[in-house]
Order: C-alpha cells, then sequence, then structure tokens
C-alpha cells in the first residue's frame, strides 16, 4: 500500500471518528438553575464545526484513499503485462522497485544505456530525472555512461549540470556519482571466465558459480546499505528465479 492510500485511510479514520463523536456523544446542553437541561448556543456551534471539520477530513481521506490506488494500479499493471525488458526496467525504476531493476540488470535481460522504444531519455537519464539515487547508482554500476548523448540531445550528466543548483541532497548526491562512477559490475552471463575458474575450484557448474558469485555482490550491496534487507531478500528470489 502506497504511502499516500495509508495516510488518507488514516484521515478517513480520523474523520469519521470526529464525526461520530461529535454526533452521538458530544452533548451541547447544559443544567440550568431550575434542574433542567437546555442547550447552550457555543457548545451547538461547537458540535456543529466538529461534524463539519469531521466530513471535511473523511471527504480528503477518500480523495486521497482513490488518488493512491489510481497512481498505483497502472504501474503494477504495466510491469505485469509488458514483456519488454527495457519497459519492464523503466517501470521499476519509476516505482522504485530496487529488487526488480536489481534482477533485470544482473541477469543481464538490458543493457543499463537502452533507450526505450518511443522515448528520448536513456534509462540513466530517466533515473536521474526522478531522483531515484540507488538506480542511478546500479546502472552506473552495469555500466551505463553518464556522458552518452540520448535522444534528447544532452547526455544524463550534462542534464544534471543543467539543473543549476541541483536541488536537494538526492540531485546532489546523484550528480557526484556521475561524475564520479562506481566500480563496474558484470551481470551473470557476463561472468563465464570467472565462473569457469570458480566451476574448476569448488566442483560447481560455471552457472552455479556465476550465480554464487553474484548472491555475494548482493550481500555486500546489503552491508554497504545500498540495498535495505527487504530489497535483499526480493532481489535475492528473483534472481533465484531466474
Amino acid at each position: 500500500m502506497s504511502t499516500t492510500r495509508t495516510f488518507g485511510w488514516l484521515l478517513l479514520t480520523a474523520g469519521a471518528l470526529l464525526a461520530i463523536y461529535s454526533l452521538a456523544v458530544f452533548d451541547p446542553s447544559v443544567a440550568s438553575p431550575g434542574g433542567m437541561r437546555v442547550n447552550n448556543l457555543g457548545l451547538l456551534q461547537d458540535k456543529q464545526n466538529m461534524l463539519i471539520a469531521g466530513s471535511v477530513v473523511v471527504v480528503i481521506g477518500v480523495l486521497m484513499v482513490l488518488l493512491g490506488q489510481q497512481s498505483n494500479g497502472p504501474s503494477q499493471r504495466t510491469a505485469a503485462s509488458t514483456n519488454d525488458p527495457v519497459q519492464q526496467l523503466r517501470a521499476a525504476i519509476r516505482d522504485n522497485d530496487m529488487p526488480c531493476v536489481l534482477a533485470l540488470l544482473s541477469t543481464g535481460k538490458v543493457s543499463p544505456g537502452s533507450v526505450e522504444s518511443g522515448k528520448a531519455s536513456s534509462l540513466l537519464s530517466y533515473a536521474a530525472q526522478l531522483e531515484r539515487l540507488q538506480a542511478v547508482e546500479l546502472l552506473l554500476r552495469y555500466g551505463a555512461d553518464p556522458t552518452a548523448v540520448d535522444g534528447t540531445g544532452l547526455s544524463p550528466l550534462q542534464a544534471m549540470v543543467n539543473r543549476t543548483p541541483p536541488k536537494g541532497t538526492q540531485a546532489r548526491a546523484i550528480l557526484d556519482l556521475m561524475r564520479k562512477p562506481p566500480a563496474l559490475e558484470q551481470p551473470v552471463a557476463s561472468q563465464a571466465p570467472v565462473a569457469n575458474e570458480a566451476a574448476a575450484d569448488q566442483g560447481l557448474s560455471p552457472a552455479g558459480a556465476a550465480l554464487m558469485h553474484h548472491l555475494e555482490r548482493l550481500a555486500q550491496m546489503r552491508t554497504t546499505g545500498l540495498l535495505s534487507p527487504e530489497e535483499y531478500a526480493a532481489a535475492k528470489a528473483k534472481l533465484l528465479a531466474n
């Protein structure tokens, strides 16, 4: 569930409770000198204000729930319905789904320098525009070139430099990464020489040795904080499934 939907449900619940309290619990009457209870105009006004405020909060909560559902639904359907790895990777970057990004890059199903059909910007530029720091680092680790010019006429690095000054710590961190890219990783499919040598030493098949090597790299990314424990578990599961 998205943050927007979660916050919407909280608002909806709080507004409903406030409206119920104003209608069923709040008593606007006061005791009169004769022993009877009479309505107090000030308390009646307070009750009305609480009811209005609760109703407004409920409406806002409902709108946020619907908005969160609408924003999440299409992306999930797109990722599930397309067989194009580039579209899958672009959708994963948009949704900040790092396990999916890592699985697609690590298995070599898509080149990090690819440009989706019908799109001008490269995947690296797209990730930088959305300020997806983890996605930018993964794309750079798997060989995306920050100086390669895409269909926009600019390289990802030039596009980031043109944002003067980059707003926020994420943008500045992305610019620093592009200026000094991290060490390259190799997809599992590209690790045949290493895999063959490891297989000879450990009695594993080349594919098994390459998979073990990449699982070790995943563990290092988790240790350094690039992946959270949850993202590490999901990426590991997707890698094993492939």
